[in-house]
């Protein structure tokens, strides 16, 4: 059985961390304007580090919402 995941996001010079805690086997991070029916895939690359996997998204000018999803 995994662990269970958390999800978060902090700023930064170049935009929106969001990340999460490995291992996260099979998982993507979805993103949308709206939480009903509208989600898509993360298009940028995941990075890794010992603790987290994470993706920098540019800063949005409206709400954004993420979720993990299981593939």
């Amino acid at each position: 059985m995994e662990p269970a995941l958390f999800l978060a996001v902090s700023n930064s010079p170049s935009g929106v961390i969001v990340y999460w805690n490995r291992p996260a086997n099979n998982w993507v991070l979805d993103e949308s304007p709206v939480l009903l029916n509208s989600w898509t895939r993360v298009p940028f690359a995941y990075e890794t580090n010992a603790t987290y996997v994470y993706v920098t998204v540019p800063a949005p000018s409206a709400n954004k919402f993420y979720r993990l999803r299981k593939l």
